[in-house]
């Protein structure tokens, strides 16, 4: 009971924030999505666990790790609530703090991006699509099969299963061929830019479709649902944003929803992940399925709690400097074909406390992985920083009218209220945003590189 009257005044604090942040933002930002999100996993999630509870036999197998959770215990679940009221204090006050630091240096670097050229741009997108391209083919060689084979049993390879006929090779450039989806992007801004010819934007346009189905061939691959949602939710909302008659907004924003519900829900089946089409004879099927796959921020958060420090030690924040270490080094033991151990990860970690072993991947939240690293004073900093950086870049894409730097801060804003909030290993989350980590330091390069002789001496 106490439980549901914390989430609930949670869920009343972002609604009527919203509410009132409405009234100058129409459009998504970076906290809005991160309360939209927010909002999904520490206010329905819970709430219908609390009220309804799932629906055992409407769930696959991978997701019968839920029971090995103490989440009906008043106490733990009291506790994981509280955090998550006081993690999204700590973010809105982090925000606006943000907002009044950055906004100097957030302005500058917007003029500046505002004045780049769209050749640019161009130059910027061939150079990502060529090294993701280069990626792709090294996985591809890596396998050693045919490419209809790698997308049959592209849910098996990502479950580790072997399969006949196919060589065993890690996802790390699979993992970084995701770039091309960085092209795809700047490409479409491109081809929406009014100010550009017909005959240029066509062109842009025939870019944007051959990075498109490279970058949907690269998703397919990887088999992962959240990167293939995103990259859709990207493309949508560009477009969206470009729309003025109010009928289209609605059609792009309820093709959207259904384009990404239709993938929660069979995602695993049509990747192959799940062997058994998914069936819903019911709302409470579907219910107990679409929140089973939301509620593992949660769970995970009273399973840390329950669990740290009394079977594994706080992490002290060392996670963050073997996040960005594992990247180059990632890269380079593959490249050369030497293995470099490194500690389990804050999801390697949860998992073993769950099930036992460190195979299986549950992740963990950005309120577990505060709480892992520091206890309540790592949720306090790591949820303040956050609320920080999202301010910094709410700065540097604030009132953007160019089409590829909206897109950009789309795929900004979805990389941080979904891959950040959800996976906040620092493992996952850095190497899986490659995509834009990536990009961004070839842009910086770039950037520096022609305009050398206006900072030289």
């Amino acid at each position: 009971m106490f439980t549901l009257i914390v989430v609930l005044i949670l869920g009343l604090m972002i609604v009527f924030f919203e509410i009132w942040r409405w009234r100058k933002i129409k459009f998504i930002d970076f906290l809005r999505g991160f309360n939209i999100v927010y909002f999904i996993i520490y206010f329905l999630a819970p709430s219908y666990i609390i009220l309804f509870d799932f629906k055992v036999d409407s769930l696959p197998p991978s997701s019968m790790w839920i029971f090995n959770i103490n989440y009906k215990d008043a106490y733990w679940s009291f506790l994981a609530s509280v955090i998550s009221v006081i993690g999204f204090f700590c973010t809105v006050v982090g925000y606006y703090l943000g907002l009044s630091i950055f906004r100097n240096i957030g302005c500058s670097i917007n003029f500046k991006l505002n004045k780049i050229s769209d050749s640019y741009w161009l130059l910027l997108s061939i150079i990502v699509l060529f090294f993701g391209f280069f990626s792709l083919g090294l996985y591809i060689y890596k396998r050693s099969a045919p490419l209809f084979d790698l997308i049959m049993y592209s849910g098996l390879l990502r479950s580790g299963i072997k399969v006949k006929g196919v060589e065993e090779t890690s996802f790390t450039f699979l993992t970084f061929s995701l770039i091309v989806t960085f092209s795809s992007y700047v490409l479409l801004g491109l081809s929406l830019n009014k100010f550009s010819s017909f005959k240029k934007r066509f062109l842009y346009f025939l870019g944007f479709g051959i990075s498109g189905i490279l970058s949907l061939l690269v998703l397919i691959l990887k088999a992962g649902r959240l990167h293939l949602i995103n990259y859709l939710l990207v493309v949508f909302l560009t477009l969206y944003s470009t729309l003025e008659k109010r009928i289209f907004r609605i059609l792009f924003l309820v093709l959207s929803l259904g384009v990404s519900l239709s993938i929660i829900l069979y995602g695993k089946y049509w990747f192959g992940i799940r062997f058994g089409k998914p069936v819903y004879n019911s709302l409470q099927d579907i219910f107990s399925n679409f929140f089973a796959e939301f509620s593992f921020p949660y769970l995970s958060l009273i399973n840390i709690l329950c669990n740290v420090p009394i079977k594994t030690s706080y992490r002290y924040f060392l996670d963050f400097p073997l996040g960005i270490l594992r990247i180059p080094l990632g890269l380079i033991s593959k490249i050369l074909d030497i293995n470099i151990d490194f500690p389990l990860t804050l999801s390697q970690e949860n998992t073993l406390i769950i099930l036992g072993t460190e195979k299986g991947g549950i992740p963990v939240d950005i309120l577990g992985a505060g709480y892992f690293s520091a206890n309540i004073f790592g949720v306090v900093f790591i949820m303040f920083c956050l609320g920080m950086l999202l301010a910094l870049f709410e700065r540097i894409f604030s009132n953007v009218s160019n089409p590829v730097l909206r897109s950009l801060k789309i795929a900004w804003i979805l990389y941080f209220s979904t891959m950040v909030v959800l996976y906040a290993d620092p493992a996952i989350l850095l190497w899986d945003g490659v995509y834009l980590i990536f990009p961004t330091i070839v842009f910086l390069i770039l950037y520096l590189l022609l305009n050398f002789k206006k900072y030289s001496f």
